[in-house]
């Protein structure tokens, strides 16, 4: 594994030159650092007979490592998450994935106001004349919890 400084349009740049079977390889980087890693890695890779496995750009690698990171606190593995994805955006076609969960959200948050048992009973009695019940049912019902309603009130 060979580093190289090269001066190109007066920048300098730094590659990672290695031989993959019969092909010269060359891979450029603006920082020596990042060019000693690759060249650290890739020298693994042959070592251990992975030459052939994927190669990053240093965008990729960045990419990857963010999302890693990203993913961490929440123990789920990269692979997982893709899949995950992948399978929310089938389902969900052009709508994004975040405004899907957000009105998942809104349509099944808890609430967490306190209603007192009168409120309770008008909206129970609401409810029972929204369903259509005779009002024949729905007098001596509302009799009853009204009622009920006073008692628990004090």
């Amino acid at each position: 594994m060979k580093i190289c400084r090269v001066t190109n349009r007066g920048r300098d740049l730094y590659q990672v030159v290695y031989f993959l079977g019969p092909e010269r390889k060359r891979l450029s980087f603006g920082d020596p650092e990042e060019a000693q890693l690759e060249a650290e890695e890739k020298a693994a890779l042959l070592a251990r007979g992975q030459a052939h496995a994927l190669t990053l750009t240093g965008a990729d690698r960045d990419a990857y490592l963010a999302a890693r990171e990203m993913l961490a606190p929440l123990g789920v593995p990269l692979g997982s998450a893709v899949e995950e994805y992948v399978r929310a955006r089938k389902l969900l076609g052009d709508r994004p994935l975040i405004s899907a969960v957000e009105q998942w959200i809104a349509d099944h948050a808890p609430t967490n106001s306190v209603a007192t048992v009168p409120q309770v009973v008008d909206e129970c009695i609401k409810a029972k004349t929204a369903d259509g019940l005779s009002e024949s049912y729905m007098r001596p019902f509302s009799c009853r919890v009204r009622r009920f309603a006073k008692s628990v009130r004090g």
